[in-house]
């Protein structure tokens, strides 16, 4: 082989070898960054995790009107006696120490007429159970006798990714209506049909679902 020959040869090595290393530098760069994602999915998962459980007593009601007093003992002491009645009035068995924590979320708005319109108030329950009973009565407030809760509305405090899905079911439960569908309603994290979700509670097939079933405090 020659002298030129030989030297085509190295060269052609050479080219070779800083090609394996180049790619064995992308290959890097790439698994470093697939951990990296993966690392920030777990983080966001217990992230996510926490958050839930932090809220998991907790409840929003809509619409209660709010105290005009200065102090804030007072204003407090008014919002847990609203939702104190409410719970009353939904028959929820409690205690006053039950209701705590509570807090009006965003800033004032100003109505039209220069009222101001209550702020969504976020407490905490003592339990699930009581939360779960009271979203379950939630759609009967404007049945009671007392119409000062006719417009009183009961959710979850959901995180910020629960809101966007619930979001997301609300669009195209819109949309599928829209298009003809009938008797569908979310549950679940689910669109269903009615009866579907009242045999999914334990009903008996062909069945109406109940009206108290709470899906209003879902929507």
């Amino acid at each position: 082989m020659s002298q030129g020959e030989d030297g085509d040869m190295y060269k052609k090595l050479d080219t070779v070898i800083e090609g394996f290393m180049r790619l064995e530098k992308a290959m890097v760069g790439r698994e470093n960054k697939v951990e990296e994602m993966i690392e920030e999915k777990v983080e966001k998962y217990f992230q996510e995790k926490k958050e839930r459980e932090d809220r998991e007593c907790n409840l929003i009601f809509h619409n209660i009107p709010e105290s005009s007093s200065e102090n804030i003992d007072d204003r407090k002491a008014h919002d847990v006696d609203q939702v104190n009645q409410i719970l009353d009035e939904l028959e929820i068995e409690t205690t006053e120490s039950e209701v705590s924590q509570p807090t009006r979320l965003g800033k004032k708005v100003t109505t039209p007429d220069g009222g101001t319109k209550p702020r969504l108030l976020r407490v905490m329950l003592s339990s699930t159970k009581v939360k779960k009973q009271t979203l379950t009565k939630a759609s009967t407030l404007k049945t009671v006798k007392n119409t000062a809760w006719y417009n009183v509305y009961i959710t979850p405090d959901r995180t910020f990714r629960e809101r966007e899905q619930s979001r997301k079911l609300r669009t195209e439960l819109t949309s599928r209506k829209n298009k003809g569908e009938e008797d569908l309603i979310i549950r679940n994290g689910k669109i269903v049909k009615g009866d579907q979700s009242f045999r999914d509670r334990g009903g008996a097939t062909g069945g109406q679902p109940s009206s108290q079933g709470g899906a209003a405090a879902f929507k």
